[in-house]
């Protein structure tokens, strides 16, 4: 490469439809899950330039996070590793990387951001070097990195199970429309799973993919369920009353709090339904430090 190269990524969001910690894996202790999982129109922005260099470097920007322009953030972990990888296959690395994150999704929701900007390197750093990597490296190398990051390898509405490595894509189905309000809440995801106590919880939820597939006449409501809402809610009560407002608007089709927290999204079938909802909590939380989105599902 002799000359300076320039890509632009959009990194989506996703929400959780569905999931519920199903047990611990014997080997390592590693949370086994079953989740439904759709993106959503929220982008995050990956820039990438590539130029040639001595040796190989990786640099990241993110003016909206400052702290996350570090070796520990996913974008910068996730390179080095790809690289790594490179090199051990002899395939030439002697350039600067330097990431530009135009980040969009709120850090610390639950909707995957960090995952999804890791995604976007793997498949951007495998074109750039055209290093030679089947599907199921790939799905290996992403599970390594995150247990969101497999689903954004090639994100739709999907069920994962595991620790986040076994995606199935369940189709294309029809579109939703999602509200979704952040407060000014972190939820530490370790915090999380170390309250959560699956020995008492409910056994398996059963996932009704189906229902996400029918025309909205047959369906008034989808069956959501997160096993990290009673624990979180109980710490964060701010999230289960944004949860029972949002539950409260016309035309919703359901409420749940995305992963462990701290968005909770309201979802419509239709848009105008979505749009009023949109600026009822525009209006609810004016003043405030919370985050009001509109989006759409991903196809």
């Amino acid at each position: 490469m002799a000359t300076q190269r320039s890509f632009v990524v959009p990194c989506p969001a996703k929400v959780n439809l569905v999931l519920s910690v199903v047990g611990r894996r014997s080997s390592d202790g590693y949370h086994l899950l079953d989740m439904a999982m759709e993106p959503i129109s929220l982008y995050d922005l990956l820039h990438l330039t590539v130029s040639p260099s001595s040796s190989p470097t990786v640099e990241l920007q993110c003016p909206a996070l400052p702290a996350v322009a570090s070796a520990d953030n996913l974008v910068v972990k996730t390179a080095h590793r790809i690289l790594t990888l490179a090199a051990e296959r002899g395939v030439p690395t002697a350039y600067k990387f330097h990431f530009y994150l135009d980040k969009r999704i709120p850090h610390g929701a639950g909707l995957g951001g960090g995952s999804s900007n890791a995604a976007a390197v793997i498949g951007l750093l495998a074109e750039v070097l055209s290093l030679p990597l089947e599907t199921a490296e790939l799905s290996q190398l992403a599970a390594g990195i995150g247990a969101d990051v497999p689903f954004f390898m090639t994100p739709t509405l999907c069920r994962v199970k595991g620790i986040g490595d076994r995606v199935l894509p369940a189709g294309k189905s029809r579109r939703r429309w999602y509200v979704l309000v952040k407060p000014p809440v972190l939820i530490d995801t370790f915090w999380a799973y170390k309250k959560l106590n699956y020995k008492l919880t409910k056994k398996n939820f059963n996932i009704n993919m189906r229902q996400f597939f029918r025309p909205a006449k047959l369906v008034k409501k989808y069956n959501l369920f997160n096993d990290f809402e009673e624990i979180v809610f109980s710490e964060f009560p701010l999230l289960a009353e944004i949860k029972e407002w949002l539950l409260g608007r016309l035309a919703v089709a359901g409420a749940l709090m995305s992963g462990s927290g701290s968005a909770v999204y309201a979802v419509f079938f239709d848009y105008r339904s979505a749009v009023a909802a949109y600026r009822q909590a525009c209006e609810q939380w004016e003043g405030s430090d919370c985050r009001i989105f509109l989006a759409h599902t991903v196809f």
